[in-house]
């Protein structure tokens, strides 16, 4: 939907850096699901979890755009989307819950922040392929960020009326004749990206020195236009440099790449930076010299991120303890400036760290 002209390249079914990572960050919600852990699931599945509740992980689906139905494609390896039908659009959906009242539909991201669960239209393909397989007219949907375990889940309920309209826009996308490529974040993912004309014109003008020309050339920027200009080729610059690292080093793993300086690029064991243990040395410090100076030797850092890996299993432990710290005033936050993307558009926030008002009393 991002880049029509896409659809009309050649595929290369392949991993990306990415899918990949996002695969290893929710295998462990994935093996919980499946074995029944249900106490082992993230705190913001838990917190959706109703009595009766039947959890089903990774399941793939495909929708027919041909005659607004779905289907599922029971057990199959990984992605392996064979024997489609024409009109069919595959997909496999992170977490399924089927209760008495509603039907869950989870997907597992990292930390990077995406369009949210009301207007995700990743989503909306999974609410839509469980809606039509199961003839229901409503599915909830929810967003879970495993690499931000202190975000509670972004919810929304699809209707009848979003998932027609989504029906509607994938049934225009199969049959559109539009070629026309549209670069932006989305391409990190494409599976046409090394057929891609645009991102073959970029790596031409990358070899041939053309983009450090341009870009001298537009430096300092004239206008606002031109600075947002370089910003857009900034992001397609860096998607290229990720995907040839990430070509490169799964090359030089097999076998070094002889370089034309003489050297070779691949595995190569040195002896890494040496880790001291913080008891240890705090003891050291204070028996041959005194307490003063081991303790502005050793520092002790506390995360949110290692509380929850120290607490796991452990359940509302991790949120007790952080409200204990605030209570004690062992906790501050600071406003920051950082340089990013951002919506301009008035939103209504709430903490981070807390879970909205009507699930205050929830456990964590």
């Amino acid at each position: 939907m991002a880049c029509p002209g896409s659809a009309h390249l050649t595929q290369h079914d392949y991993h990306t850096t990415y899918a990949d990572q996002g695969n290893d960050r929710h295998g462990d919600a994935e093996a919980a699901a499946v074995l029944g852990a249900n106490e082992d699931l993230p705190w913001q599945v838990r917190k959706l979890l109703e009595p009766g509740d039947v959890l089903s992980a990774e399941c793939a689906m495909a929708i027919d755009t041909s005659d607004d139905t779905a289907r599922a494609l029971g057990h199959i390896a990984w992605r392996d989307y064979t024997g489609l039908r024409p009109f069919e659009i595959p997909g496999t959906i992170d977490l399924i819950v089927y209760g008495e009242r509603r039907i869950l539909v989870v997907d597992y991201k990292g930390f990077e922040r995406v369009t949210s669960a009301a207007d995700n239209q990743q989503l909306a393909c999974a609410a839509l392929a469980v809606a039509r397989a199961a003839g229901r007219d409503e599915v909830t949907v929810a967003i879970v960020y495993l690499g931000a375990s202190w975000l509670s889940a972004d919810i929304a309920t699809l209707g009848m009326f979003e998932l027609d309209a989504h029906s509607a826009r994938l049934r225009d996308m199969m049959i559109s004749t539009d070629k026309t490529l549209r670069p932006g974040p989305h391409c990190k993912y494409c599976h046409a990206f090394l057929s891609c004309p645009e991102q073959k014109a970029l790596a031409i003008q990358a070899g041939t020195g053309e983009i450090a020309v341009r870009v001298e050339s537009m430096i300092p920027f004239q206008d606002d236009s031109e600075a947002a200009e370089a910003y857009e080729l900034l992001q397609r610059i860096k998607i290229v440099v990720s995907r040839l690292n990430a070509a490169l080093h799964a090359r030089a793993a097999e076998r070094p790449i002889q370089l034309r300086s003489g050297k070779l690029f691949g595995p190569h064991h040195k002896l890494g930076n040496e880790k001291l243990d913080g008891d240890v040395v705090y003891e050291t410090v204070k028996r041959l010299h005194d307490q003063t100076t081991a303790d502005a030797a050793v520092a002790r850092v506390a995360t949110k991120k290692r509380l929850d890996a120290a607490l796991k299993g452990k359940r509302g432990a991790a949120k007790a303890v952080i409200e204990a710290v605030r209570a004690a005033g062992g906790a501050e936050r600071k406003t920051t400036t950082t340089i990013e993307e951002y919506d301009s558009k008035l939103q209504l926030v709430a903490d981070d760290d807390d879970p909205p008002p009507a699930l205050a009393d929830s456990p964590f």
